[in-house]
């Protein structure tokens, strides 16, 4: 945002570990290019010596699944799709069925309704 006296950048939830940490990189850049007199940041994981990349956290939970014979349980954010992805492929990589919830699914609907989906085609997964 400008104003004839500030240049402001809000950041949003950065996220480097992603599985689409190069347009926030980009984002970052073009942010130091823009040179703002003001930026609001938020941080999840500000201050943390170690942030454990999108796709690690898959591959643990695939580990995590493949050692569990019973049903198993995860939870993480209603409306964090990069962790949603990452739940779904290593129930995928487990032969193992997600389940949902309403919201996330009406949210995943919408998305891909309005072609803003474009890193999973979610539909024909389920």
């Amino acid at each position: 945002m400008e104003s004839q006296d500030t240049r402001l950048i809000y950041t949003g939830d950065l996220k480097l570990h992603g599985y689409k940490s190069d347009k926030t990189e980009n984002f970052i850049q073009k942010s130091r290019d823009f040179d703002p007199d003001v930026l609001i940041c938020e941080g999840t994981n500000v201050g943390q010596g170690e942030i454990t990349p999108e796709n690690k956290v898959r591959e643990k939970l695939s580990e995590y699944l493949g050692n569990e014979e019973r049903s198993a349980f995860v939870n993480f954010p209603v409306f964090d799709l990069e962790r949603m992805l990452s739940v779904l492929r290593a129930a995928e990589d487990n032969g193992r069925n997600l389940t949902i919830r309403m919201k996330q699914a009406f949210l995943l609907k919408n998305l891909e309704e309005n072609g803003l989906l474009p890193f999973l085609d979610v539909w024909q997964l389920f």
